[in-house]
């Protein structure tokens, strides 16, 4: 499963992934198991929507 999240900085980028850690934590679990992917392209870059029309 995956999630993901498209950012005007790199900070906004780990500042949703915190806020998702912590609600997890809220939720009591013993066990969390993060893995980030992160593509950053300078040039030629699609935003999500574009990638989610391309595929309608």
């Amino acid at each position: 499963m995956g999630t993901a999240i498209q950012a005007k900085s790199i900070d906004q980028v780990f500042e949703a992934c915190k806020a998702a850690h912590e609600a997890v934590l809220d939720m009591g679990v013993n066990r969390i198991l993060i893995n980030i992917t992160i593509d950053h392209r300078l040039q030629g870059c699609k935003g999500l929507d574009e990638k989610v029309e391309s595929i309608k």
